[in-house]
């Protein structure tokens, strides 16, 4: 099965189980400040064993509940962001949702591409 790479699933090309790991692609609800270089998208590669929540900010405690984030081994084509003040490096989907790129110093995705 071929995939695109816009879509998301688990690295062994089974179709993707939460449509927010794919959106379409859409303004997100946080946009950069005046005179910040616009978000360059790419594909990571969830590395995580138990996998990552989605937050609603760039916050840890902040999860999403509802809807579960990527699991080990799935793909999500995410930015990464660096410029929020009182943050580290985090990952925002086109949806507008959050992903840490770390967790207690340890890696949770690793950038599998960037997306043209």
């Amino acid at each position: 099965m071929s995939r695109t790479l816009s879509s998301v699933g688990s690295t062994d090309g089974s179709s993707a189980r939460n449509s927010f790991l794919a959106p379409a692609f859409q303004h997100s609800r946080w946009q950069p400040q005046s005179g910040q270089a616009a978000r360059r998208f790419a594909v990571y590669k969830c590395v995580a064993h138990n996998g990552v929540a989605f937050r609603q900010s760039p916050r840890l405690a902040n999860k999403i509940l509802d809807t579960p984030g990527p699991y080990a081994g799935e793909l999500v084509v995410a930015a990464l962001v660096t410029d929020v003040p009182g943050a580290e490096k985090w990952l925002q989907t086109k949806a507008g949702r959050w992903l840490p790129l770390t967790i207690d110093g340890q890696h949770k995705f690793q950038l599998i591409k960037y997306v043209a």
